[in-house]
């Protein structure tokens, strides 16, 4: 449904898509929003992917930009009345940024689900020798 060659999500769905729309909240990282038709309720998924936090001294931190582009997700989500947010937002339950969007209202469908091991840390940190436990 959108040009060729972009850079940033994809949606692939059994349902009908009746819309899709590239939304511009981060720099050359695209997120797409798009509404699907299922039964007879129509249903927005916001697929999305921040840039990862960045290490400063002893924890990681996300950028300003990365921030506000958090916060317009949220907000962008809680416009609909049915609305899955997905993303890969690198967060763990003890950042602010986690507390932020819990406290907003959306829900984290793993913690619902409570199957699998939940992965939500960094897979791959740095090419750093203090890292490399991680990097495993």
């Amino acid at each position: 449904m959108l040009p060729r060659r972009f850079a940033g999500k994809a949606v692939l769905s059994h349902y009908t898509i009746m819309m899709a729309v590239q939304t511009q909240l981060g720099p050359e990282r695209p997120d797409l929003m798009v509404t699907l038709a299922v039964s007879s309720e129509e249903i927005s998924v916001v697929a999305a992917y921040p840039p990862p936090p960045h290490l400063h001294r002893t924890d990681f931190h996300f950028d300003h930009p990365t921030l506000g582009q958090i916060k317009t997700l949220a907000a962008l989500a809680l416009e609909n009345p049915m609305v899955l947010l997905l993303g890969d937002f690198n967060l763990v339950e003890k950042k602010w940024e986690y507390r932020f969007l819990k406290s907003s209202g959306l829900r984290d469908a793993f913690l619902d689900s409570r199957r699998g091991f939940g992965h939500k840390l960094l897979r791959r940190v740095g090419p750093w020798k203090r890292m490399q436990l991680l990097n495993r």
